[in-house]
């Protein structure tokens, strides 16, 4: 039985800088296109439906590129603002003469959004098809993990201030469910490695050193700034360890927002590195998952 064939278009209204058109190969055949521009940016999905039902071709298209986006905020690092996506045009149909004896469902065209605002490169679209290749493959339960992680990140990259705090304190705490032990650190030393943790660690140093002078206190009473603190002094060549204890100190400034309605000043920055450990954990236990 012949497939019919579909393209839909969208729309970036924040920007891409696309100095060349490029084009990226998705799972189960799909591809999309770039093309190239600057300002207000166009891309085309291809991508193949069992029957010519124009409303199927639209769900069926928007979540392919909904879900190449999502992904993208994984693998391209400088990119974090996910702004709507317009879909401008009902889907079309690439080959009505293999349906002639068919009728074909029609659908009103729609205005539809999802989003991005930085330079793109085709070895990022090729990371990411290789990242949805590979997170495919991966046992249903461990994918299901993963792409409710993935919803909480991409809900973060749409909000800002507190909530993009909060939807990522959740994105990141749906990760732990990848490991058996249910464990914080667990995950942690588990899928981040000495070299990456290192990168993370310095590049939000200041942040980590103003959560060791927080004095943020666990409800238990453990005073977790003076931990990371300590830490700190006696084991700079550990940076897992010390990102672990920045963690903790994380927890507890979630805490404070949520039972005492305090914003902190060190919240942006935590959610800053909330961001680049969810997005390197989610990196290698993807590729490694799969090896």
């Amino acid at each position: 039985m012949k497939k019919a064939k579909f393209k839909l278009n969208f729309e970036t209204e924040a920007y891409f800088d696309i100095g060349r058109e490029m084009e990226v190969a998705l799972p189960n055949g799909s591809k999309i296109v770039f093309h190239k521009s600057k300002g207000r940016n166009l891309g085309t999905i291809f991508f193949e439906i069992d029957e010519p039902d124009e409303s199927i071709a639209r769900n069926i298209g928007q979540e392919k590129v909904e879900n190449f986006f999502t992904c993208l905020l994984v693998t391209k690092a400088n990119f974090e603002n996910l702004k709507p996506i317009i879909f401008p045009q009902k889907p079309e149909l690439l080959n009505p003469e293999d349906f002639k004896e068919v009728p074909i469902k029609r659908y009103a065209n729609l205005k539809m959004a999802y989003g991005i605002t930085v330079k793109l490169e085709q070895r990022e679209l090729d990371a990411t098809s290789e990242f949805l290749a590979k997170l495919d493959k991966l046992p249903r339960e461990k994918r299901e993990i993963i792409s409710r992680s993935l919803r909480w990140f991409r809900k973060a990259s749409e909000a800002d201030g507190e909530d993009r705090f909060i939807y990522r304190w959740i994105s990141f705490e749906a990760l732990v469910g990848l490991v058996e032990e249910g464990k914080l650190p667990v995950l942690l030393n588990q899928y981040l490695t000495t070299p990456v943790a290192n990168e993370i660690l310095e590049k939000h140093k200041e942040t980590v050193n103003e959560l060791s002078r927080a004095n943020l206190i666990s409800l238990s009473g453990v005073n977790r700034s003076e931990k990371l603190r300590e830490l700190l002094v006696r084991a700079r060549g550990d940076p897992k360890a010390i990102l672990i204890k920045a963690i903790f100190c994380i927890r507890e400034v979630r805490h404070i927002l949520f039972h005492k309605g305090e914003v902190l000043e060190l919240m942006k920055g935590s959610s800053s590195l909330l961001r680049d450990i969810i997005r390197e954990c989610l990196k290698f236990y993807v590729q490694h998952a799969t090896c």
